[in-house]
C-alpha cells in the first residue's frame, strides 16, 4: 500500500524502494503479485532516470514471466520488452553519421539490429496494444534510419560530380527503409481490417501512411482503408556502401 501511495505521488525513490521491500517478503509468494511489483519497481526506476537498473529490472519481468507463467504475465513481459526497445533506439540515435563513416555506420547498424530485436520480442506475445505498439515504433525506426543516412556527413574530399554521384546512391540505400517503414505502418492497419484490432498505434500508423503515401492515404476515408487489402512490400534492406 505504502508503495502503491508513493506511486500515486509521482514520489519514484519511495516507490521503487516499497515495491523492493515487498519482493523481498517470503510470504509474497503469488506469482503475479510478484511480476506486477518487479514491473513496477522497474518503472519507477526508469521515472528516476536510472535506465541501466531500470533495463535490469525489465530483464528480471521478463525472465520471471518465462519461468514462472502468471495471469498477465505476457503483457508485463511485452510492455517490458517495449521499454528496453526504447532504450536502445536511444543509443541508436546517439550514434552520428560522421567520419569515420564506415566505423559509425557499422555501430548504428547494429543498435538498429538490436532495437528491432526488442520490438520483435515484444510483438511476439501477440498482444493488440504491445503488438501494434511494437510495430508502429519499428516503422519509426525505419524512419529514423532513412532520415540519418540521407543526412550524414559526406566526404570532404570528393569532386563535385563525385559528390553528385555519391548522393544520388545514397538516396537509393535510404529509399528501401522507407518501404520497411510503410510495409510496418500497414501491418498495422491490416491488423484493424483483419482482426478488428484498433489501438491509439494503429491510428499513428494510419497517420504516418497518410504523410508517407498521401495520394492513397489522404484521400479515402480512414474506414474505406482498413477494409480495402494492402499490397505487400519488400522487407529487403542493403547495405550502405560508399562509391
Amino acid at each position: 500500500a505504502m508503495a502503491t501511495l508513493a506511486e500515486e505521488r509521482q514520489d519514484w525513490a519511495k516507490a521503487h524502494d516499497g515495491f523492493a521491500a515487498l519482493l523481498q517478503r517470503p510470504d509474497f509468494a503469488d506469482p503475479a503479485k510478484r511480476l506486477d511489483a518487479q514491473f513496477r519497481a522497474a518503472m519507477a526506476k526508469d521515472r528516476l532516470g536510472d535506465r541501466q537498473a531500470a533495463g535490469a529490472l525489465f530483464q528480471q519481468v521478463i525472465q520471471q514471466a518465462k519461468e514462472r507463467p502468471a495471469p498477465g504475465g505476457e503483457l508485463l513481459a511485452g510492455k517490458a520488452w517495449l521499454q528496453l526497445g526504447g532504450y536502445r533506439w536511444a543509443q541508436f540515435d546517439a550514434v552520428r553519421l560522421v567520419e569515420p563513416l564506415t566505423v559509425n555506420l557499422t555501430k548504428k547498424e547494429q543498435m538498429l539490429k538490436s532495437t528491432i530485436d526488442a520490438y520483435v520480442q515484444a510483438a511476439g506475445y501477440n498482444i493488440a496494444e504491445v503488438t501494434t505498439a511494437a510495430t508502429f515504433e519499428t516503422g519509426r525506426l525505419f524512419e529514423a534510419y532513412r532520415t540519418a543516412l540521407l543526412q550524414s556527413e559526406r566526404p570532404k574530399t570528393l569532386t563535385p560530380e563525385q559528390l553528385e554521384e555519391y548522393n544520388f546512391l545514397l538516396e537509393e540505400q535510404a529509399a528501401p527503409y522507407e518501404d520497411r517503414a510503410i510495409a510496418a505502418y500497414e501491418a498495422n492497419v491490416r491488423r484493424a481490417q483483419q482482426q478488428a484490432v484498433y489501438t491509439p498505434w494503429v491510428q499513428q500508423s494510419y497517420d504516418r501512411l497518410a504523410e508517407l503515401l498521401p495520394a492513397r492515404y489522404r484521400r479515402q476515408e480512414q474506414t474505406e482503408v482498413i477494409t480495402q487489402p494492402l499490397p505487400q512490400l519488400s522487407s529487403h534492406a542493403p547495405r550502405f556502401q560508399q562509391p
